[in-house]
Formats: structure tokens, sequence, C-alpha cells
């Protein structure tokens, strides 16, 4: 069995076809979990009328009041459902291939088999980047070396996975027990918290369309905002770049080898040190994020 979390917010536009690739997919062993906050359009219309269409299906709820933080309403449900082997996030915008949940599920069966179930595992897919008209752009996301930045010391400071992609293990979800204050992205913090812990790859194969539109909470690096942009320069002098990294050490860092304690503690400490011991830590751990200027970037931070 697998929970699918979605988390909405006036999705009217979209949502449809989403709830519709999702009812369609060839595997049909899910149960959706839909929180929406507090939406003012007709969300909530539409989502109660597929919850009457598959009532052994689906289950939705609504805040009481806006949270503006889809991060928050992801871990809440991954914090609250636990009864799962497998968990996969849901973006209200998106289309899934119809195989997209059989895929995930035999892509990760394979890794617990190599690994063991009781290794916090995740696993994240390519996606095919739309127009919000669900056409394919001729650019689409640019290949990295996978293997290399999943590993944790990459992810420590960029990241691979989008969480509309993702599938994760139960013994992953059992590590995700409290919601941290002022949360990363859920997505990078799982994404991390599991290759810390245990395994986090990604699957070379698109699984969705990843529709991007003037409303997307995040969307592709490939279709960011001047203002994103901005907002990211900005945050060159500030250590929002360090936060995860605290909030690995303080939640999860007991389930951690010392090795791994070592090297995000290391991270962590980086604002604090000289110039050359910094560039000393990131050639000891090889934190370098790929190309030339967020190379550059990194250092600046």
């Amino acid at each position: 069995m697998v929970s699918i979390f979605m988390a909405t917010y006036n999705g009217e536009k979209f949502l449809e076809a989403q709830l519709e690739s999702i009812f369609n997919q060839t595997c049909q062993d899910f149960f959706l979990y839909v929180s929406d906050d507090y939406s003012s359009d007709s969300t909530m219309q539409i989502l109660m009328k597929w919850k009457d269409l598959f009532p052994s299906k689906m289950n939705v709820t609504k805040r009481e009041s806006n949270s503006g933080k889809p991060q928050i309403t992801f871990l809440e449900m991954v914090v609250e459902h636990k009864t799962s082997s497998y968990y996969m996030f849901c973006d209200q915008d998106d289309v899934w291939f119809p195989d997209k949940v059989e895929t995930s599920i035999k892509e990760i069966a394979e890794f617990e088999k190599q690994y063991g179930a009781s290794t916090p595992i995740l696993l994240g897919t390519e996606y095919l980047l739309t127009d919000q008209n669900l056409v394919p752009f001729r650019k689409q996301k640019r290949r990295i070396d996978y293997d290399t930045f999943s590993k944790a010391n990459k992810l420590i400071s960029y990241n691979i996975f989008t969480g509309c992609t993702v599938i994760f293990n139960r013994a992953l979800s059992e590590k995700i027990t409290l919601i941290p204050d002022n949360c990363v992205l859920h997505d990078w913090l799982l994404a991390f918290v599991a290759s810390s812990l245990g395994v986090a790859a990604m699957i070379p194969k698109p699984t969705l369309f990843y529709r991007q539109h003037s409303s997307n909470a995040v969307g592709s690096e490939l279709n960011r905002s001047l203002n994103y942009y901005i907002k990211r320069f900005r945050s060159i002098w500030s250590n929002d770049y360090y936060h995860l990294a605290n909030l690995f050490l303080q939640y999860y860092s007991q389930y951690a080898d010392l090795n791994k304690v070592n090297m995000i503690t290391t991270y962590a400490k980086l604002p604090e040190i000289s110039w050359l011991k910094k560039i000393q830590a990131f050639f000891t751990y090889n934190y370098w994020a790929p190309g030339v200027i967020r190379k550059i970037y990194q250092l600046l931070r």
C-alpha cells in the first residue's frame, strides 16, 4: 500500500486533471490524503466530488486558516500517517503518467531487496517539464551525475530531488516524528535524511508532467522569476543555506554514524571559520555543487 500526500490551495484550475491521473493509475494499491490550506475557490468542492466517487481511497481535510507553508502541510501528513509500506508526495497541478505508482513501487522494492526494508530509502525520478497547457518545453531539466549528487555531502547544499517525483519507505517515515522549526523544503529535508541515514537515489526516467504556471509555489529552475533569483542572491549573506545541517544535527544526528555527523557538523560551522579552513573543508568533504558559478556561490555564503 502507498499513501499519497497532496497539499492543495486554490487549485481549481488544474486539480481535476491531476486527480483524474491519480485515479487512473495502473496500480490502484494506494490511498490519497489531501490537506487543503483554507482555499477560497472551488478546490474543496472538487475534492469532495472526487471523495464521493472514491470514498474508500481518499480522505480530505481543510485547515481552519491559511498557513502559506505547503512544506509544513506535507510534513504534518508524514508525521500523522504511518501505516503504509511506501509514501509519495503529490502537487495539485501536475499530471502523473499512468504507471507512476507502479513504476515507483517496483523501483523502491528493488532497493529494499538490496539494502533491506529497515534502511531509510527515498527515490526520485525525472519529470517532463511543460507549460500550463501540458505542452512540453524544448529545454528540459539539465542532467547531472545523479549517483554523486544524491549523496549527503552534496545534498547538504544542493537539492536534486523534486517532491512530486519521490517515493520513500516506512523506515524513512518512522524517522520523521516531529516537524522541525523553520523547516526547509520537505523534499530536501527527507532526501537529506535518507542520504544521511540510508539511501537516496534518482531513477533516470520521467514519471509525470511537471506543469509550470504563474501560481507555482516553487517550480523548476528553468522557469523561475527574476524575483526568485534576487531573493536567492540575498540569502548568500545569511546563514539560510546552513539551516538544513543544523536541523539534522538537532533532530536526526542520533541515528547517524560518526563520520556523517562529523561531515554535517563541519558544514554547519562553515560561517564561523576562516576562509582558508572553509576551503579546506570543501576539499575534505567535497561539498561542491555542480558548475563553476554555484561553487563560487557556495564560497560566498
